[in-house]
């Protein structure tokens, strides 16, 4: 048993704890539910503080350019989303200094993790793990299989195309296709070893797509696209293949797209006219972390989201589960037009680490691009980057690329 409680399981507990963390916290009550709702804030400032002892015994944190760029300009961001709201009178600076950390949390799991877990974790160990990843894949598979076809076990969600969505014992059909690609990002980083993995890929991706979320099945498109485009096709021009992938996105998210942004009852498109509204009002700067967009926002009743009507009732538009479920009006609204610059500059820096390895070092340039990718289309309706279903992705880019690290290490020691 001493092997089961090794570091090295450690981290695999608490990836898998981040996949179902927000469905554990819808089926929980109490002191439960709020020791399950704020653990993703407690991981991430414990893996902070180790990230803060490295530094301090001047051990790297960052590899290449590209990283320290994506800090840098990331940091830039950051620090005029708090500087914006201590210049306005919008939010109280506990919840301001809150919303930074939050919007911080994904950056941070990623670089703690590469940094932190280098020691501990190898392929030889994530392979092991193989078994255990077929076995959720085939488990996950089956029941959606039976919940279409015959009497469903667990409760459908709304009905949407042909059929309704499936959501299984999830809380919501996105936190199912979130801990699918949970499952496919170490399934495609094993294929290195084991190239029957894409089956249990496929059937992973045949859940996503009855959730019928269209930026999860956009995002699984994307996977495969990425794989066949390489593997298949041999295809160098990386930049013909994303503006595939936009076109992609853009035909089966049209539909979707439309009825969010262009009807003016629908809370998702009044965030995005009044977010381009105060980054115009505001410029070049905006209106600071927790105004505007962000959980904190609705949450902590910014003066902002009250002096702007947003929590009259008799809006139609004025509906709780929309006024914090958005990502764009967030980066937009409160950093302005110079914060959003920034912000891009930073997710650029990471996606041509990315777009790299992807090149060089196959599989875990795949793990990492789908990670990021799945971030961006989810941007159109989540607060993807954002959202603790994100940050199990960026633990496991983060393993990856320390995994890349240590190979190259040894090659050049060789």
């Amino acid at each position: 048993m001493k092997i089961l409680f090794s570091k090295k399981y450690i981290w695999i507990y608490v990836y898998l704890y981040l996949i179902f963390q927000t469905t554990i916290q819808n089926t929980t009550q109490g002191i439960i539910n709020k020791i399950v709702t704020y653990s993703d804030d407690l991981i991430c400032l414990i893996l902070l503080f180790c990230l803060i002892i490295r530094l301090l015994r001047k051990r790297t944190v960052v590899e290449g350019k590209g990283e320290l760029f994506a800090i840098v300009f990331y940091t830039l961001y950051l620090s005029i989303g708090v500087f914006c709201g201590s210049m306005h009178d919008y939010q109280k600076i506990r919840y301001i200094l809150l919303d930074m950390f939050t919007c911080s949390k994904f950056i941070i799991v990623y670089f703690a993790s590469k940094v932190l877990s280098e020691k501990y974790i190898d392929d030889d160990f994530l392979f092991s793990l193989n078994k255990g990843l077929e076995l959720m894949a085939v488990v996950l598979f089956v029941l959606t299989l039976h919940d279409l076809v015959f009497t469903p076990f667990f409760e459908k969600s709304e009905y949407r195309y042909f059929t309704n969505s499936i959501k299984l014992f999830f809380y919501h059909p996105e936190a199912l296709a979130r801990a699918c690609a949970g499952v496919i990002y170490p399934l495609a980083y094993n294929m290195k070893k084991q190239k029957e993995n894409i089956i249990y890929i496929l059937m992973l991706c045949f859940v996503m797509f009855f959730t019928f979320r269209m930026k999860s099945v956009a995002a699984m498109v994307i996977f495969l696209l990425l794989y066949i485009y390489r593997k298949y096709i041999s295809g160098k021009n990386i930049a013909l293949l994303f503006a595939v992938a936009v076109l992609i996105c853009l035909v089966i998210g049209r539909g979707q797209m439309k009825f969010y942004f262009s009807m003016p009852e629908i809370g998702r498109t009044k965030l995005v006219t009044d977010s381009v509204t105060l980054a115009n009002e505001h410029f070049p700067l905006g209106t600071g972390f927790g105004s505007f967009g962000s959980n904190a926002a609705l949450e902590h009743n910014s003066l902002l989201y009250e002096n702007m009507g947003y929590y009259d009732k008799n809006n139609k538009w004025a509906v709780k589960e929309y006024l914090n479920d958005a990502f764009w009006p967030i980066v937009v609204a409160q950093t302005g037009w110079i914060g959003t610059v920034f912000f891009c500059l930073a997710i650029l820096c990471l996606l041509l680490k990315g777009v790299k390895l992807y090149k060089t070092e196959f599989f875990s340039g795949w793990v990492i691009l789908m990670v990021l990718l799945y971030d961006l289309v989810s941007t159109l309706g989540s607060s993807a980057f954002y959202h603790p279903m994100s940050l199990s992705g960026y633990m496991f880019a983060g393993i990856v690329t320390s995994q890349y690290l240590n190979t190259k290490r040894s090659v050049k020691e060789k």
